[in-house]
C-alpha cells in the first residue's frame, strides 16, 4: 500500500473519531433546541394563566361594584317607598311612584347583569384551573428538557475529551497538506469530510461523477474532491 493510501487511511479514522464528536455535539444542540422551545411554550402557557387570572379579577371587581350599586339602588327604592306611602298629596305620591317604577326597572336590570356576571366568574374560574394545568405541564416539560440538555452537554463534553488524545495522534502522523485539505473539507462537512463512491454518486451528497473522477479516486495517489460538495472522496 502506498504512503498516499496510508494517508487516506488516516483520514478515515479522523473521521471516525470526528463523527463521533459530531454527533455528541449534534444531540447537545438539539437537546438545547427542545429546551428553548420548551421554554418559549412555558412563557406562552404563563401569559395565558396571566391573563386568565386577570379576566377573573375584572369580573370579580366588575360584580363587586354591581352589587355595591345593587345595594344602594334598594336603599333609594326604601326611601322611594316611604316617601310614597306618607305622600301628602297626590301629585308628590305619583312623582315618587313614577321614580319608585323606574328603579325598580334598573335593579332589575342590575341583578340581571350580576347573575351574567356570577356565570362568567364560574367560567373564569375553571379557565384559570385549565391554564394552571397548562403551565405547569409546560414548566414539568422544560424542566425535563433543561435535564436532558444538561446530560447531553455533559455526554459531548466527555465524548470530546475522549477522543482528543487519539485525533491528535492521527493528526501528528498526517501530512500537512493533506490534513489541511481534511479540515478543509471537514470545515464544510462536520459530519463526513471524506466518503466514498457508489455507483458513481458521491455518498455525501450523491451527485453524480464521471468514470474519469471514480478511476482516479480508486487509483488513491491524489486527493481527489467532489465536483458538487467539495468532499474528499476515497474508494478504500
Amino acid at each position: 500500500m502506498s504512503g498516499f493510501a496510508d494517508q487516506l487511511n488516516l483520514m478515515w479514522q479522523l473521521r471516525e473519531l470526528d463523527a463521533r464528536v459530531f454527533a455528541a455535539v449534534s444531540r447537545a444542540a438539539l437537546a438545547a433546541r427542545e429546551t428553548a422551545n420548551a421554554a418559549s411554550a412555558e412563557a406562552a402557557a404563563r401569559k395565558k394563566l396571566d391573563d386568565a387570572k386577570a379576566r377573573l379579577r375584572d369580573l370579580e371587581r366588575r360584580e363587586r361594584d354591581t352589587e355595591v350599586e345593587i345595594n344602594a339602588l334598594q336603599k333609594r327604592l326604601g326611601q322611594l317607598e316611604d316617601t310614597v306611602n306618607s305622600a301628602t298629596s297626590d301629585a308628590i305620591r305619583k312623582q315618587a311612584a313614577d321614580a319608585l317604577a323606574k328603579e325598580r326597572a334598573g335593579l332589575d336590570a342590575l341583578e340581571n347583569t350580576g347573575l351574567g356576571l356570577l356565570d362568567e366568574i364560574e367560567k373564569a374560574k375553571a379557565a384559570v384551573t385549565a391554564a394552571e394545568a397548562a403551565h405547569k405541564t409546560a414548566t414539568d416539560r422544560v424542566a425535563a428538557a433543561k435535564a436532558a440538555q444538561d446530560g447531553h452537554q455533559a455526554a459531548a463534553a466527555a465524548t470530546q475529551q475522549e477522543v482528543a488524545g487519539p485525533r491528535g495522534q492521527l493528526a501528528a502522523a498526517m501530512q500537512e497538506e493533506l490534513l489541511h485539505a481534511y479540515e478543509s473539507a471537514r470545515s464544510r462537512h462536520p459530519d463526513s469530510p471524506i466518503c466514498g463512491i457508489k455507483d458513481s454518486f458521491c455518498e455525501g451528497c450523491s451527485g453524480e461523477l464521471t468514470m474519469h473522477h471514480a478511476t482516479r479516486a480508486r487509483a488513491r495517489n491524489e486527493v481527489i474532491r467532489c465536483p458538487h460538495c467539495t468532499r474528499i472522496h476515497d474508494s478504500r
